[in-house]
């Protein structure tokens, strides 16, 4: 199955977490991760491009729900011809009013503090914090004392949580822990976060 069939929709890993979905003219980003020997495709888009005359363009994100419905099972389609089983982690509307909560962002503060620790960078030394994200499913490091650290530290944690596309630094200059700051996460800002549930 690829982009030219007669279905005209091609599933498949881009790079690790990303998983590409093409349909007619266009092309989807969806991060994805394997946990407890599951494959989670997060179920809406975090990138969405046009091909047009002279090639791709990125446009402005959404997915419709007649998209989704037609995606899902595809992406379930698709790993398990692997033998793999699906979940889906689906974000949270955001006129909810629901706080997101994520308990498993907990390992992964010590997940990410482990290694800033195997690449140089000692808490308290060279940042302050790792703090979590629980609506935008992620993680900040703060209170990063010097700008060349920023850098590695961003590159570090890329490599460490491929399926966590957005990222954002920024410096504070008041306040508590002063410095710069380094966000990585799954959801954009003001998303509701997300909420596994079984792709059937």
């Amino acid at each position: 199955m690829n982009f030219f069939s007669r279905k005209n929709y091609e599933v498949k890993i881009e790079k690790p977490g990303c998983l590409l979905y093409r349909e007619g003219n266009y092309e989807y980003i969806f991060p994805v991760y394997e946990e407890d020997g599951q494959i989670i495709v997060v179920g809406f888009p975090s990138r969405r491009r046009v091909f047009l005359l002279f090639g791709w363009y990125r446009i402005p994100l959404e997915f419709s729900k007649n998209a989704k419905q037609r995606a899902l099972p595809r992406f379930k389609e698709y790993f398990q011809r692997k033998g793999k089983q699906v979940r889906i982690f689906d974000h949270v509307e955001s006129n909810s009013q629901a706080f997101a909560f994520h308990s498993e962002l907990f390992a992964q503060r010590g997940k990410a503090t482990e290694l800033l620790e195997e690449a140089g960078f000692t808490l308290f030394s060279d940042y302050g914090s790792v703090d979590l994200l629980h609506t935008e499913y992620g993680l900040e490091i703060c209170g990063i004392r010097e700008e060349s650290s920023v850098e590695p530290i961003a590159e570090a944690m890329k490599i460490a949580f491929p399926q966590w596309h957005y990222s954002k630094v920024c410096y504070k200059d008041s306040g508590r822990e002063t410095g710069w700051k380094f966000s990585i996460h799954m959801f954009p800002h003001g998303c509701r976060g997300g909420q596994c549930v079984d792709s059937e």
